[in-house]
C-alpha cells in the first residue's frame, strides 16, 4: 500500500476531549480520548467509543495549559480491539490557524516527556 499522507505524522499521546456535531451543528455526543499522531492535515484519536458523526471538535491542551479547540472532518473510525477506537480526522481551518495548534500540541506532549 502506498502512503498517500501529505504531511509528516508526529507520534505524541495528548489527551483530548470531543464533541461530535450532526451537520446542522448540532451536539450528538461527547467524550474523552487521546491523541496518537498528529500532522498538519489531521490526526489519529483513540477512544473508548465509535464516532460516528461527520463533523468533530476536538479540544486539547498547550503547553501554557490554554485550551486549543480544533474543528475537524471525521476521515475513518474503526475498532483497534474490543472497546477501543481509532479515528482519523482532518482538520477543517485555515492553514495557518492548523500550523499554529499542531505545534501547540506537539510542544505540550514533549513538555510532559522531559518533565
Amino acid at each position: 500500500m502506498d502512503e498517500q499522507r501529505k504531511y509528516y505524522r508526529a507520534k505524541i499521546v495528548n489527551l483530548l476531549s470531543y464533541e461530535c456535531l450532526d451537520d446542522d451543528g448540532f451536539l450528538l455526543d461527547q467524550g474523552m480520548g487521546k491523541i496518537l499522531d498528529i500532522s498538519q492535515g489531521g490526526l489519529l484519536m483513540e477512544t473508548n467509543a465509535h464516532i460516528g458523526s461527520k463533523f468533530i471538535f476536538l479540544t486539547s491542551l498547550d503547553i501554557k495549559e490554554k485550551l486549543i479547540k480544533l474543528k475537524c472532518k471525521v476521515v475513518y473510525c474503526r475498532e483497534a480491539e474490543p472497546k477501543t477506537f481509532h479515528t482519523g480526522v482532518s482538520f477543517v481551518e485555515t492553514d495557518k490557524k492548523i500550523r499554529e495548534n499542531v505545534a501547540a500540541i506537539i510542544k505540550a506532549f514533549l513538555k510532559t516527556k522531559t518533565a
